[in-house]
């Protein structure tokens, strides 16, 4: 059993490895992608079509509040011996729905965020040579 404290909620999540109650609406993949949020970077820990969920460390909690709205950026890359380097960016719009404290690191936290897209992310792709 892992515990984590919603702080803008004021009540604790306790998750269940084998009982656990899947809420969302569509599939995650577990991916560590980087991402950009509110001018940071970040790694996400899973990703699905209506949403994210990333780590963060910060000492300003109220920049990750429930209800908050930010552009987001995530970026994907791929590279194949003799095909260019493939480079996806994906940008859109999200609001951040739940925020668990996971630890206290120094003077700073580590904070779990959940963001669901309210605009869809739109793709840019380039190629790079590989030669």
């Amino acid at each position: 059993m892992s515990e984590k404290i919603n702080l803008f909620q004021g009540r604790k999540t306790v998750l269940y490895n084998s009982n656990r109650i899947e809420r969302r609406v569509g599939k995650r993949l577990e991916l560590s992608l980087p991402m950009t949020l509110l001018g940071q970077k970040v790694k996400s820990k899973n990703i699905g079509p209506c949403g994210v969920y990333f780590e963060v460390i910060t000492n300003d909690i109220e920049k990750y509040s429930p209800g908050k709205t930010s552009t987001i950026e995530i970026i994907v890359s791929t590279s194949t011996p003799m095909l260019p380097k493939k480079t996806v960016k994906l940008t859109g719009t999200g609001r951040i729905i739940r925020v668990d404290e996971i630890e206290i690191i120094n003077q700073d936290r580590k904070l779990g965020v959940a963001l669901k897209f309210i605009k869809n992310l739109e793709p840019f792709l380039t190629y790079q040579s590989n030669l």
